[in-house]
């Protein structure tokens, strides 16, 4: 699925591929099935471009821009702690790495 957000696009972005946006940055929450293998999205926020790719794999890990990614923010609702990319560590285009 590759798509620039629009109105449509965010709810598979938030809930699916557990994209959500906040105050200060993104926060990565996936919830791909394994069936889908082997996917990408494309959006922009901030005047940013984003390119997720998501990959099965045994070792949960974000790359973030070739980087292994560790900062993380912890959610309210469940008190688990997530990846998070804060809007100054992005750069013009960007690409994420998560093993699901």
């Amino acid at each position: 699925m590759k798509n620039y957000t629009t109105y449509e696009t965010p709810i598979y972005y938030n809930f699916i591929f557990g994209i959500t946006y906040g105050y200060n940055g993104l926060t990565m929450r996936p919830c791909v099935p394994t069936a889908f293998g082997v996917c990408e999205v494309q959006f922009s926020y901030l005047d940013k471009k984003f390119t997720v790719k998501y990959t099965p794999s045994q070792e949960k890990e974000v790359i973030f821009n070739g980087k292994k990614w560790t900062k993380t923010a912890k959610c309210e609702e469940n008190g688990k702690t997530y990846p998070f990319l804060a809007d100054e560590d992005m750069q013009k285009e960007n690409i994420i790495e998560i093993g699901y």
